[in-house]
């Protein structure tokens, strides 16, 4: 009998938490725009943002938590009395989509208030939409999207997939994964790696304190880190390739069948076999050209090896 109730209030406790959790991930609100979306602005203090192209309705939820330190659920009546201290805007303004959410007092969003709210959005737009997005302490990620986007954080990583257009992102405390996406890439972090994977155009990647990891990636390329190795596949040359790191080494295979001025710096450098080379080559130091020179190929590192198709 014992182990009778025992199995009924686990299986009691577990729809409980089943149902808690099913609440917990219900958006408090969703709004749905029939009219044309260009441009996506978004606000938040304490949450996330994702944004996602697709071909049908513009539709935002809102998503909304407790945001105490020690985390925790609160009941719709809670959330409702803690939002009379917020400004929850979600509206269009000509061809302009606004998701806004603000403390109306700007000096008690801080993330340690007992009354505060964690207000993220979830937003499918049309696929051309350009994007200003900023977040005080959430992740943001965008997916399936070709016009321009704009974005930073400064308490969450950055996932992007499939961009199209010009992308410039910023965060201050988390790592940045891009994949399958053109154009001009401009991203930095000052607390975590970054991941680039099947990538064209120009990129340029920097961060102050990790790794830095590049996957069949096309174009121009400028990385930099202070505090993480860098290993990189380039699968073709742009006007230009330059990997450089302070506190680790370096790790490249890139294909040397076009004209290359090639500089190469570290603790020791290993350039694997270099055909039609003209110049100089040390223990730690290569330089000359490749080919009668041409595309600019340098990596330099202050604490470790290079590896060149090595």
């Amino acid at each position: 009998m014992k182990n009778y109730s025992l199995i009924i209030a686990l299986l009691f406790v577990s729809v409980v938490a089943l149902a808690k959790t099913t609440r917990d991930d219900a958006p408090y609100m969703t709004k749905t725009f029939s009219k044309t979306i260009d441009v996506l602005k978004v606000r938040t203090s304490g949450g996330a943002i994702a944004v996602m192209g697709h071909s049908g309705e513009t539709r935002v939820e809102v998503y909304i938590k407790a945001n105490n330190w020690n985390g925790g659920s609160i009941d719709k009546a809670e959330v409702e009395e803690r939002l009379e201290n917020y400004e929850l805007t979600v509206k269009q303004d000509g061809n302009t989509l606004i998701c806004e959410a603000k403390n109306k007092d700007e000096s008690n969003w801080k993330f340690w208030n007992k009354k505060g709210l964690s207000i993220s959005f979830k937003i499918w737009v049309p696929e051309k939409t350009t994007t200003n997005l900023r977040t005080s302490g959430g992740s943001i990620s965008l997916s399936k999207l070709s016009g321009n986007q704009d974005f930073a954080t400064s308490g969450g990583s950055l996932s992007l997939r499939s961009l199209g257009g010009n992308v410039k992102g910023r965060t201050s405390g988390g790592s940045m994964e891009i994949d399958n996406s053109n154009g001009d890439i401009d991203l930095s972090t000052s607390g975590g790696s970054i991941s680039a994977k099947n990538c064209k155009g120009k990129l340029k990647l920097d961060t102050s304190g990790g790794s830095i990891n590049l996957t069949d990636l096309s174009g121009t390329i400028l990385a930099n880190t202070s505090g993480g190795s860098i290993n990189a596949d380039i699968s073709t040359l742009g006007e230009s390739l330059e990997l450089h790191t302070s506190g680790g080494s370096i790790n490249a295979t890139v294909p040397m069948d076009k004209g290359i001025d090639l500089e190469l710096r570290g603790d020791r450098v290993r350039s694997g076999q270099l055909n039609n080379f003209s110049g100089k080559t040390e223990k730690n130091y290569v330089k000359g050209k490749v080919n009668g020179g041409g595309i600019l190929v340098k990596m330099t590192t202050s604490g470790g090896t290079v590896n060149l198709n090595d």
